[in-house]
């Protein structure tokens, strides 16, 4: 069977658009990374959008930010079909660890943007259905709080409001829905709270990604994407310079053919995990 190889490509970064906000402190050590090794291993994924010549991304935000603390100019992509329903879009869920739960929930309820409301633990995850939820709170004390925009408020900005509160002051587990009671009693003697969020369409994520001041905090999407493309190493200076659009993608095209050639290039059907990413 013929390998299908991911559609890469070296596009204007001014057409790249984020549906969720990048962390500056990571996007810094990102470039200082790619500074010092000289090359992009990972492309980040994008999707174009009908109608515009924007490109949103859907995986790769930091990396998007590490290329404009690099000044870069264009940047390697893999884009992949929005409508393919094997680009499966997902959520994430926050579980923090040791901190002051009764001081996070106070923040919480103070966000002048937000109405907090207590709901039932038990039924935590439904109260997300509600419309224009933008989160739920449930503390390790057994309790859920249900926090909405005030009218003329996005959700997205209170999520953001919401994250800001404790995203630089704990480490964020990331957790699937399915991990969410399992991982709470595991960690129970150090969980402060879980941060659910509500479930996206793939049409939320292109408004998130158009629409200004509507961007998600980082870390609450996820994309399944089939056949992403890893360990490219594109070299960097392939990136830097005033090269046209058409000479740098010859340039990449090159290295995939080479790659190819040297029988480089290895696809792996069932799920693999990787010790040294």
């Amino acid at each position: 069977m013929e390998l299908k190889l991911p559609d890469l490509r070296i596009v204007d970064t001014r057409r790249l658009v984020l549906h969720e906000e990048s962390d500056p402190s990571r996007s810094e050590r990102i470039a200082a990374r790619l500074a010092e090794e000289k090359v992009l291993g990972n492309p980040p994924i994008v999707a174009s959008v009908p109608g515009t010549s924007k490109l949103i991304v859907l995986d790769g935000a930091n990396r998007v930010s590490a290329a404009f603390v690099l000044k870069l100019t264009a940047l390697m992509v893999q884009v992949v079909d929005y409508a393919d329903p094997e680009v499966r879009l997902h959520r994430w869920h926050h579980l923090l660890l040791e901190l002051d739960g009764a001081a996070l929930l106070e923040s919480v309820r103070k966000i002048p943007l937000a109405i907090v409301e207590k709901t039932e633990a038990k039924t935590a995850e439904r109260a997300l259905s509600g419309k224009r939820v933008a989160c739920v709170v449930r503390p390790r004390n057994g309790t859920a709080w249900r926090v909405l925009p005030r009218p003329g408020v996005s959700p997205a900005a209170v999520m953001r409001a919401v994250t800001d509160i404790y995203k630089r002051r704990t480490q964020i587990y990331r957790i699937a829905d399915e991990q969410i009671d399992r991982l709470a009693e595991q960690t129970a003697a150090n969980v402060t709270a879980v941060i659910l969020f509500p479930g996206f369409r793939k049409q939320d994520i292109v408004r998130f990604a158009l629409k200004e001041g509507e961007k998600l905090p980082p870390g609450i999407t996820k994309h399944f994407i089939p056949n992403r493309a890893l360990k490219v190493n594109l070299p960097l200076s392939v990136l830097r310079g005033k090269k046209t659009l058409a000479a740098r993608n010859r340039e990449l095209a090159a290295l995939i053919a080479r790659k190819s050639r040297e029988k480089k290039i290895r696809a792996y059907p069932e799920p693999t995990v990787i010790f040294d990413e």
